[in-house]
């Protein structure tokens, strides 16, 4: 009846310890896919930060172009410095013009009204002259300085892209680094599998000895009913019966170690179990660090996408009031020109 119950005692304690082990392999199972949603959330970080690199290019065409656009600046420039360059040939004509109006005026201070008026009318159109050559002056002036705001902006601009790119490479190196927390995590969680597995076979060694040994407690419960009949018969048998009561305190002690083994794997399944507490804690650490990082990468791509849109239609906006005031500029310097040619 003490075997029967020992028996019975172990084969509970193994029925647990399968349990338990089962409970661990569906943990590590649930695991194994929190560790796969984290992978199909780094790589929607890694499309978004694709679509930002391709936003980037976007905008560095539209740079290109505004940048051509500029080019035909030069065009105009070179236009106006021929207008100057005619200006300042008027200025030289109208200087030449105020010498010989002087010396007119010296030689005919005694003729009459007449010439006076002649010669007030030559004095006045050349300070309309003069004036007109001020205004050119001024006119040059501002765009000179409308040319200098313009170089400050596309300073300003690259500045800009320059952090944009750098913001985009710290936002790749923290990818990057989460990416390989996640691939510890699962090499982690594969050693910690290929260590239950190791477990569930020894188990099932063991679990093998104890039907073994329970087979050969049975066998051997049965031959010492026999014997102990035979020894009711025979009493000359009391040394084969105390063999037998040896070889029972044999099976005994390899039933006690068998308790020993089963305790063992016992605290072994309990190591497991906390090291699948210490996986959970750490994935779930690194599943705050990556939702942290996606509100940031969010709020960075929102912010740098207004940025550029405010950036592209300021520039645009300036290019546009820029062309067109130098092309109104540029036609009434040439019908003054024209004008100046009629008389």
């Amino acid at each position: 009846m003490e075997r029967d119950t020992a028996v019975t005692k172990e084969t509970s304690q193994e029925e647990a310890g399968a349990s338990g082990l089962g409970w661990a392999q569906d943990q590590l199972y649930q695991l194994k896919a929190d560790v796969g949603q984290i992978q199909q959330q780094m790589d929607q970080f890694q499309a978004m930060a694709t679509q930002t690199m391709e936003t980037l290019r976007t905008v560095e065409a539209s740079l290109r172009e505004v940048s051509l656009g500029a080019s035909q600046t030069p065009r105009i420039q070179e236009e106006l410095n021929q207008a100057v360059a005619l200006i300042v040939h008027l200025q030289d004509q109208q200087v030449e013009q105020t010498e010989r109006l002087d010396g007119l005026q010296r030689q005919r201070e005694t003729e009459g009204g007449r010439e006076q008026e002649e010669w007030s009318e030559v004095a006045r159109r050349t300070e309309q002259l003069e004036r007109s050559v001020a205004t050119w002056h001024d006119r040059q002036a501002g765009v000179d300085e409308v040319g200098r705001r313009f170089q400050e902006g596309l300073s300003l601009l690259r500045q800009q892209i320059q952090q944009i790119e750098q913001r985009l490479e710290s936002a790749e190196t923290k990818a990057a680094s989460g990416l390989e927390g996640a691939n510890r995590a699962e090499h982690t969680l594969t050693q910690v599998e290929a260590a239950v597995e190791a477990l569930q076979r020894e188990d099932e060694t063991l679990a093998e000895r104890t039907r073994l040994a329970a087979d050969v407690s049975h066998r051997l419960e049965v031959t010492m009913t026999e014997h102990l009949q035979e020894l009711k018969r025979l009493e000359l048998l009391a040394d084969r019966i105390e063999l037998h009561r040896a070889e029972r305190q044999r099976l005994e002690d390899r039933a006690l170690r068998l308790e020993e083994e089963l305790g063992d794997l016992r605290e072994r399944v309990e190591k497991g179990e906390e090291v699948r507490s210490r996986l959970s804690g750490q994935q779930q650490g690194l599943a705050s660090r990556l939702d942290a990082l996606q509100e940031h990468v969010t709020e960075q791509r929102t912010a740098l996408a207004e940025q550029i849109r405010k950036l592209i239609s300021t520039t645009d906006r300036t290019k546009r009031r820029q062309v067109q005031e130098l092309e109104r500029e540029l036609r009434e310097m040439k019908q003054y020109v024209a004008d100046l040619a009629e008389r």
